[in-house]
């Protein structure tokens, strides 16, 4: 046998088994549904079809640029399968896959470093990086990042903010051991940057990357303070990325960089006094008591949710009290663990080196909360907000089972660790395996949630549109006034009610709830939507239009209320502007068949033939069999006196199931201009048969 395949063997088995481990544990993660926040980034975003909006200058972009990249993948998926939430599933495992390698990766590196190469773990780096790396595939705690389509824009930033450490820490190595010098050390360094770029394009969470690079530096590498600050100048100088570019988007709102700023200052005053009803002072003595319920589910994952409800604590409660003991903790350990463990030739510590890692995996931990626990956001606590803060926790807990196991069984313990870490993970897998099959149905989703928090009155609301969209709309009627006793000035149980309502044709309560939800929050666009959609149905056009001008105002680029506006607008007679927001609506997504049909049927009543007949061919490249699209060319056809290819793309729409008395009439004058004198007596009379309701 060739003396280096047991090297190569024990190399690869903790791949192996960390592969193993997640794909267990995600086995089932494909089949489930898009649910919450899947519907209004993916399904109804008509940016998402359309990867090259995502780069810059594109409106995509432009609309989220921190958010750009994890988008652009997400319309690559819309690119390569439309919108099976499989593909989607499938990238968000192979993400997290990669993630899991990469923290194998990164405490490989770090045992290599000059502080901690005396280490007693640095005789068994990879039983160490196992633990880690099996902890962060396989713990349940993390599907909300993984099984949640959308929140790819957490653990594709983690996996780059992973991706920017781990290749920091192997230039280092390798410019430490002479590899790379001159221009190759410059050209190695850009990885890191690329990576570090793209996750702040991923989300807003990158911020702290530059501090965990340099936090890195600290722990583990050797240098002179000036060199140290040569490695890292370039990676510090992209914590202004994120910062600037919100800047340069208020100032490209107008009025110059005096004006950015104060925007920008407006915003962040708004961010510290509400975040949606909630005072910020509310939410951010909060977080110690979430922090403390994250920790709990990681030692013990159960009472997982999609949805963990409106409770804030004062700052006197006990478990803010526990949460900011435990913080203190960690934060006093940390220093302690990183005093003890200073060279000092005179007297050397008592305390291994890889104390270090412990405390470099803590303020990975700290700086992963950090920014969504001092920002205030819309929900106090959600469970993906711990996946990028985890992958230092894993790394933590794994130095410190491996300093425990060393004092259990000097030199003896790295296949013990490796072996329970495994068995460990195992469990962790079976979990994560169960909790899959919560995400595997929205309905069971959010009983789940219900079910676990009873006085949520989202939860409810949320179970109840599941359960009317899947047919049983008595009992999701009974859960959405469950969530409007639990809290009467909820909106979207209004909106949800609303439109329900609206779909089993009651108008007069549709309108109602509908009406109730917009006051209580003006600002929100589905309910305003829902309005519009409502008063469109009662036959009030002039206040649909000014529902759906609303809803532009508020969100310019929604492509359902330019094409209902302007369908409005035809039925009010003005086809001039029909054909503006018809136009608008084609040109925001061209891969909708539907504003181009309209835009073409409206331009085919003001005579322009030519530009109908453009229309109609545009929503065909889409879709070649809309039986609506061949009758508006049909019609653009018999305008232009070409009765021939009129008759054949009239007569194709009726084959492909057009029921439109017009295209009837269009075919039996097509066929009377070809002499074809039965088949238009034939045409007349099914028209005739369609209007008075008797069929063709």
């Amino acid at each position: 046998m060739n003396a280096t395949a047991p090297r190569k063997l024990a190399r690869a088995l903790p791949i192996a088994a960390i592969l193993a481990l997640g794909l267990t544990a995600y086995a089932n993660a494909l089949g489930g549904p898009f649910v919450l926040d899947d519907h209004s980034s993916i399904i109804d975003n008509a940016d998402i079809a359309h990867p090259a909006r995502y780069l810059p200058g594109g409106p995509g972009y432009a609309s989220g640029p921190n958010r750009a990249f994890t988008y652009f993948t997400l319309a690559l998926n819309h690119r390569l399968g439309g919108l099976d939430p499989a593909g989607y599933k499938a990238v968000n495992v192979a993400i997290h896959l990669a993630g899991a390698l990469l923290v194998y990766a990164l405490v490989l590196l770090a045992l290599r470093t000059p502080r901690l190469a005396g280490s007693v773990l640095a005789r068994s780096p990879r039983a160490v990086a196992l633990c880690a790396a099996a902890l962060f595939v396989a713990h349940p705690l993390q599907t909300q990042a993984v099984t949640y389509v959308v929140q790819r824009l957490t653990s594709l930033a983690t996996l780059l903010y992973l991706a920017s450490v781990v290749l920091y820490a192997r230039w280092r190595e390798r410019l430490d051991g002479g590899a790379v010098a001159g221009s190759r050390a410059v050209l190695g360094y850009l990885p890191v940057i690329l990576a570090a770029l793209l996750a702040m394009r991923s989300k807003e969470i990158a911020l702290t990357l530059p501090l965990a690079i340099a936090a890195y530096e600290l722990c583990f590498l050797v240098a002179t303070p000036r060199r140290r600050l040569l490695y890292l100048a370039p990676v510090l100088a992209t914590l202004t990325v994120i910062p600037m570019t919100q800047l340069g988007g208020r100032i490209a709102e107008g009025g110059g960089a005096e004006a950015g700023a104060t925007r920008l200052a407006s915003a962040a005053a708004a961010a510290a006094n509400t975040t949606s009803a909630r005072p910020y002072a509310e939410y951010v003595t909060s977080q110690p008591a979430i922090i403390a319920r994250y920790l709990g589910m990681v030692i013990l994952p159960v009472g997982q949710s999609i949805d963990h409800g409106f409770e804030t604590y004062p700052l006197a409660d006990p478990a803010v009290l526990l949460g900011l003991a435990i913080l203190g903790g960690l934060a006093v350990l940390t220093a302690w663990l990183l005093a003890a463990t200073r060279r000092r030739a005179a007297r050397p510590s008592a305390v291994d080196p890889a104390a270090r890692l412990v405390a470099f995996g803590i303020v990975w931990f700290l700086l992963g909360l950090s920014l969504e626990s001092l920002v205030a956001l819309q929900d106090l606590m959600v469970e993906h907000r711990m996946y990028l803060p985890s992958a230092g926790l894993f790394v933590a807990v794994a130095a410190a089972a491996g300093l425990a196991a060393e004092r259990v069984a000097p030199r003896r313990w790295g296949r013990g660790l490796a072996g329970g870490a495994l068995a460990l993970g195992i469990g962790l897998a079976a979990a994560t395996f169960a909790r899959n099959e919560v995400w595997s149905d929205d309905v069971r989703l959010w009983a789940d949630a219900a079910a676990k928090a009873p006085s949520n009155p989202r939860t409810h609301g949320n179970l109840g549109y599941a359960l009317a969209q899947r047919g049983d709309v008595a009992s999701g009627m009974a859960e959405i006034d469950t969530a409007l006793r639990l809290k009467p000035d909820f909106y979207q149980a209004h909106t949800n009610k609303g439109v329900l309502l609206l779909q089993q044709g009651q108008l007069a309560p549709a309108l109602e709830h509908l009406r109730y939800a917009v006051a209580l929050a003006p600002d929100d666009a589905p309910s305003r939507f829902a309005l519009a959609r409502a008063l469109h149905a009662a036959g009030d056009l002039a206040g649909a239009v000014e529902a759906y001008r609303a809803v532009l105002g508020r969100s310019g680029r929604h492509r359902l209320a330019l094409n209902n506006l302007a369908v409005a607008y035809a039925q009010m007679g003005r086809l001039d502007l029909a054909v503006e927001h018809f136009r608008r609506a084609a040109e925001l997504d061209p891969g909708d068949p539907e504003p181009a049909v309209n835009l073409g049927r409206a331009l085919l009543s003001l005579g322009d033939a030519a530009g109908a007949r453009a229309a109609a061919e545009a929503a065909l490249r889409t879709a070649p069999r809309h039986a609506g699209a061949r009758a508006v060319l049909g019609g653009a056809y018999l305008a232009m006196d070409q009765a021939a290819p009129a008759a054949e793309q009239l007569s194709l729409a009726v084959r492909l199931g057009s029921r439109d008395p017009e295209t009837f009439d269009r075919l039996a004058a097509a066929y009377a201009r070809l002499g074809a004198g039965e088949q238009a007596d034939a045409a007349r009379a099914a028209a005739l048969r369609l209007r008075t309701g008797a069929g063709p």
